[in-house]
């Protein structure tokens, strides 16, 4: 690793390796139960990090990284073991994030991702927090006056 900055790629890719040696498992291999436990805490480490402000990588490169955990928590849910609603709990913390910071062009390609991530069929559905946090955003976001479209603006970090 030449800098600090590529430590989200290489945690998120690190985590990508883990994920897919896993696949396929079996129901009988009971030590994989205890592994896939880790492999998502790791996976949650991995968001926390990438959305923290310890993270002082670039908006891209954070961003670069966030899609890989998407993707590697993805692969895991064929394989989760009863472990899908914490899969799904690292998408929705994704998402509160997202909506929370606005758009930003440097992360469109993670909206584009979390989007597909929602769109199979959930273990569980979002908690009930977020659904709450979710519209009341919406409701209370600002509107053009004359549009009623919503004002916000890009951001630029």
């Amino acid at each position: 690793m030449e800098s600090a900055s590529q430590l989200p790629l290489f945690l998120s890719l690190l985590l990508d390796v883990i994920c897919k040696s896993l696949s396929p498992a079996l129901l009988s291999q009971w030590f994989l139960v205890d592994l896939i436990r880790r492999v998502t805490g790791a996976a949650a480490s991995v968001l926390d990090f990438c959305l923290s402000p310890t993270c002082t990588t670039t908006s891209v490169k954070r961003a670069r990284g966030l899609i890989q955990v998407i993707a590697s928590a993805t692969s895991l849910l064929p394989i989760s073991l009863g472990f899908g609603d914490a899969v799904e709990s690292l998408f929705s913390r994704l998402l509160r994030n997202r909506l929370q910071q606005g758009p930003n062009v440097d992360w469109e390609i993670v909206d584009i991702t979390l989007g597909k991530a929602f769109e199979r069929p959930l273990v569980c559905p979002p908690a009930k927090e977020l659904v709450k946090f979710t519209l009341e955003f919406l409701r209370t976001e600002p509107r053009d006056p004359v549009g009623g479209h919503r004002v916000r603006l890009l951001n630029s970090h």
